[in-house]
C-alpha cells in the first residue's frame, strides 16, 4: 500500500546549533505512537531560522522521495518545534490538542516567551491596523479565549502543528516581519491558540 504523508506524525526540527532537546523528541515520538501513526522527525540547522526552516522542508522533500510516500496536493501536516523549546505538559493532555486538530482540520499554535531588544515578549500577536503586530501581554492573553480563532493572528512557529505547503520558502521581511510572521500572512493561516505550557531556553529558561 502507498503511504501518504498522513500516515505520519512529522515533526521538523530547526535549530541554529545542530542540537535539541531529548526530552522533547522522547515526548513527541510518544505523542506520535498515541496518535497510531510512524513518526518522522526532521532536524536541521542554518546561519539564520528561515535559513534552517527551509533546510528542514528540503530535507523531509529528500526522505519522501527517497521513500515513496506521496504528500496531499503538495503540502503536509507538520508540527514545528524549535530546538530550544521544552514541553512542560502531561503526554495525553498534548495528545488530545492533535486529535482535536486532527479531527477539525484547524491548525493550532501555542504562545512561549522569546527575548527582544528591550526585554522577554510573548510570541502571539495581533494586527494593529496599520500593517504593523502588536505582541500581547500576560494579561491580555488571559484575556483572549484559548480555541477561538482571531482574524490576522499571528504566532511563533516554534509551535505550531497544521498543514503546510512544501514549496514554500521562509524569509524575513525587514524590519520587524520575522519567517514566523510572514509565513501566517502568506500562506492567510488561521489557526487555534492553545495552552500548552512551553519553557524557551535563553541562555535561561524563560
Amino acid at each position: 500500500m502507498n503511504k501518504t504523508t498522513d500516515d505520519y506524525f512529522i515533526v521538523l526540527i530547526p535549530t541554529r546549533d545542530g542540537k535539541a532537546f531529548i526530552d522533547m523528541v522522547d515526548l513527541l515520538e510518544k505523542v506520535g505512537y498515541a496518535l497510531g501513526r510512524e513518526t518522522l522527525i526532521v532536524n536541521c540547522d542554518g546561519t539564520t531560522y528561515w535559513d534552517a526552516r527551509n533546510n528542514c522542508i528540503e530535507k523531509l522533500r529528500k526522505a519522501l522521495r527517497i521513500y515513496g510516500i506521496s504528500t496531499v496536493k503538495g503540502t503536509a501536516k507538520i508540527l514545528w518545534c524549535d530546538s530550544d523549546l521544552l514541553i512542560d505538559e502531561p503526554l495525553d493532555k498534548l495528545v488530545g490538542y492533535f486529535m482535536d486538530s486532527d479531527k477539525t482540520g484547524i491548525p493550532f499554535a501555542a504562545n512561549y516567551k522569546t527575548t527582544f531588544p528591550g526585554g522577554v515578549v510573548n510570541t502571539v500577536m495581533l494586527p494593529t491596523g496599520d500593517g504593523n503586530y502588536k505582541t500581547l501581554t500576560d494579561s491580555e492573553l488571559d484575556v483572549l479565549k484559548y480555541g477561538v480563532n482571531r482574524t490576522g493572528m499571528v504566532a511563533g512557529l516554534g509551535f505550531y502543528y497544521g498543514f503546510v505547503p512544501l514549496d514554500y520558502q521562509y524569509h524575513v521581511y525587514p524590519p520587524y516581519k520575522t519567517e514566523d510572521i510572514c509565513f501566517y500572512i502568506d500562506n492567510k493561516v488561521e489557526f487555534r491558540l492553545v495552552p500548552i505550557k512551553l519553557l524557551h531556553n535563553k541562555n535561561v529558561m524563560i
